[in-house]
């Protein structure tokens, strides 16, 4: 492990593990915005069903299975 994920790990505890990933999306930074904070959005290609609501302190519920 070297300095900089020793410096992450908790004392006295396992390390915790991450992946890390990018991609570059073919769209503009509006239609990503709607797409992940508008229920259309997450319904479009995402899941099922979504309760957003665009605000501080609102709702962000994606149900994968909503049954």
């Amino acid at each position: 492990m070297d300095a900089k994920a020793r410096s992450r790990a908790p004392s006295g505890h396992a390390a915790e593990r991450s992946l890390d990933k990018q991609v570059d999306v073919p769209a503009t930074v509006d239609q990503v915005w709607a797409a992940w904070t508008t229920r259309e959005g997450i319904v479009g290609f995402f899941a099922p069903d979504a309760r957003i609501e665009p605000r501080v302190g609102g709702a962000f519920q994606i149900y994968f299975d909503p049954g």
